[in-house]
């Protein structure tokens, strides 16, 4: 367990304690709903909520005291506060200051694409050497990112951190906050180019991970992927490559036998090893290639390594299997950028399925003026596999819509619809069992409503066998062959 001293909070904060200190501080939290016993509420300000409305509740459940705004704490507050100028900065101060006393070897993961999957690969992978704490989920900005920092404990002997960004200078902020010794960029594609107008400027954005760094630190890069000479220039560290069939430091040969399994050479000894992919996509190669380049680089045996990436499982709205009715259903709905559909597309095909598949599509949101470009190229990229049909949600769905039709896709198989809701109920009025369907869009979507809507009609309405009356088009669709590019 996390325990701070008063002093060093105060310390590390510019912060002032009133009317007195705490005795014990086992942890920091900002939010009421998870708040211990003993931990330090944090009152962040956000656009819609103020934390501070939540002080007496904080203490109620239990809060040893609460960090505020000056002049902030109610006159007859229930607890010690330590006053500070700005609560946001003080978090990252805290988060900063707390990290220099730590000896863990800190990692940096960012990407515009996989990086929660990379993050995940590397650190249940160590987890097998030693304690290893990781950023939950994708807390991967000014304030997840601090907060994963200041869950970290003295006894760890790796943290693996994510950062992610929307606007320039987030990854540049929160580098110097994590001060990580070794960094790893998955990819570099359109996500949320809307805030940074070119992929150049976001490759520049992700590449400040690299230039925070030090000299004896280690950079991991994808040698085939978008802007590799740009981000090796940023490195002013040794530079780790992995490639999926071409010269890298660890390069990667996916066996296609049916049995989702990578061999993994290392150039610098030679050695080769299998690995289980978690999952049917090319993607997951090279994820599992960063996972086995950081394990190797710090001193793990194959056969560890091999037992870490073994016993990796998706987290929920990535890319996880569930059953509805006889209908597998890829929830995939955590977030989505052009990179990230295209990989989620081209895994769900190779995905084996008794009857038809489906695709489920929400916005891709934050691409601004690329918007309509983007999702028209990514219907023309959909359009040309072996669906069942298409369901495509959101304001931008018009977008794709144009770009399935373009591609030759029938379009009495094409169904656009402005919310989730509406979508499950086309999903459950079309989808029959045995068939699979992939469901993915931006987090804003909220497309696991679909899912909900569905798996609710088919459980009231009893619709365990919806037939393929009218699909007979479609019933080869499984074994299909998909080509696309992009």
């Amino acid at each position: 367990m996390t325990a701070f001293t008063a002093n060093d909070l105060a310390a590390w904060t510019g912060g002032t304690w009133i009317p007195s200190a705490p005795e014990v501080v086992s942890g920091v939290n900002h939010d009421t709903r998870t708040i211990r016993p003993g931990e330090m509420y944090v009152a962040l300000c956000g656009a819609r909520l103020d934390g501070h409305a939540f002080l007496e509740d904080a203490f109620r459940k239990g809060a040893s005291c609460a960090m505020v705004n000056r002049g902030k704490a109610p006159p007859a507050i229930a607890g010690p506060c330590l006053e500070v100028g700005d609560t946001q900065q003080a978090l990252e101060l805290l988060a900063s200051c707390y990290r220099q006393t730590l000896r863990a070897r800190v990692i940096g993961v960012t990407g515009s694409a996989g990086k929660t999957s990379v993050k995940e690969l590397i650190s249940r992978t160590l987890a097998i050497s030693g304690p290893t704490a990781r950023s939950p989920g994708n807390w991967n900005n000014c304030i997840g990112l601090p907060m994963s920092m200041l869950r970290m404990d003295a006894g760890d002997a790796y943290g693996v951190m994510e950062l992610g960004t929307n606007h320039p200078g987030e990854i540049r902020m929160l580098s110097r906050m994590l001060a990580p010794e070794w960094g790893v960029i998955t990819n570099i594609g359109p996500a949320h180019i809307g805030f940074f107008g070119s992929l150049e400027a976001i490759a520049g954005e992700k590449a400040e991970l690299l230039r925070a760094l030090p000299a004896d630190g280690r950079a991991f890069l994808n040698c085939d992927g978008a802007h590799f000479d740009l981000l090796r220039r940023a490195a002013p560290c040794r530079v780790v490559t992995v490639s999926a069939g071409g010269s890298a430091d660890y390069v990667g040969e996916r066996r296609d036998n049916g049995t989702r399994r990578v061999s993994v050479t290392e150039s610098a000894t030679g050695e080769k090893r299998e690995f289980a992919l978690p999952g049917p996509g090319a993607h997951h190669v090279v994820n599992v290639l960063f996972a086995v380049a950081v394990a190797r680089q710090c001193g793990m045996p194959w056969e560890k390594v091999q037992d870490g990436i073994f016993g990796f499982r998706p987290l929920p709205l990535r890319g996880e299997s569930i059953n509805v009715a006889g209908v597998e259903v890829v929830n995939d709905a955590y977030n989505a950028n052009p990179s990230s559909m295209r990989a989620s597309i081209r895994d769900f095909i190779e995905r084996p399925a008794v009857g038809v598949k489906w695709l489920v599509l929400g916005d891709m949101l934050e691409l601004g003026e690329h918007g309509p470009a983007e999702h028209r190229d990514l219907g023309q990229f959909a359009g040309r596999g072996p669906w069942g049909g298409i369901i495509l949600v959101g304001d931008l769905s018009r977008f794709a819509a144009d770009g399935v039709l373009i591609s030759g896709f029938p379009d009495d198989r094409v169904f656009r619809c402005s919310e989730a809701s509406e979508a499950g109920r086309i999903m459950a009025d079309n989808i029959a069992r045995g068939d699979a369907a992939l469901v993915k869009g931006s987090r804003g979507m909220r497309l696991e409503e679909a899912i909900a809507e569905f798996k609710r009609r088919r459980e009231d309405n009893g619709q365990q066998n919806v037939d393929h009356q009218g699909f007979a088009q479609c019933a080869g669709c499984a074994g299909g062959t998909f080509v696309a590019g992009g």
